[in-house]
């Protein structure tokens, strides 16, 4: 310890200075409160400092990440929706060629039911004025006879 104080004074700036040996004391001490502060508050606001970087800078890689997610789903979507489109386009298409060729064959079976029904009713409406012209053809005889006789006798 002696020679501790001997250096302090044999040096003139430490003498200027007045500084003497309970420096390293006091020094050790400022260590010791240094270690404490350093370890009870600069670790905590160096946690606090690094926590906070990665919440705004790591939130917009994280952002960027979930965007590309986002954007791929969004791709596969539009895929998957386009194939769903295209299917449902072609059942429609299937089921109105479905209809259209039971009503084409409906509108066949009525046509020729309702070509049936003409010709019948043609055939008897033909008849039917074939007896009305004989029936027509004997009374105009009948009455061309009567006409005859009235005017040779009138």
């Amino acid at each position: 310890m002696e020679m501790i104080k001997d250096f302090f004074q044999s040096v003139d700036v430490f003498v200027s200075l007045k500084v003497d040996h309970t420096v390293i004391y006091q020094f050790i001490i400022f260590t010791i409160f240094f270690l404490i502060f350093k370890s009870l508050f600069l670790s905590k606001l160096q946690y606090i400092l690094e926590l906070r970087i990665d919440k705004t800078t790591g939130a917009s890689d994280r952002a960027g990440h979930y965007e590309a997610k986002a954007s791929k789903l969004m791709d596969e979507y539009n895929d998957k929706m386009k194939v769903v489109y295209s299917k449902a386009g072609a059942t429609l298409v299937e089921g109105k060629n479905t209809i259209v060729v039971k009503g084409k064959a409906e509108l066949k079976s009525l046509e020729n039911q309702l070509e049936q029904n003409y010709q019948v009713r043609m055939l008897e409406t033909t008849a039917s004025a074939e007896k009305r012209k004989s029936s027509l053809k004997e009374r105009s005889a009948e009455l061309v006879s009567v006409l005859l006789n009235k005017f040779k006798v009138g």
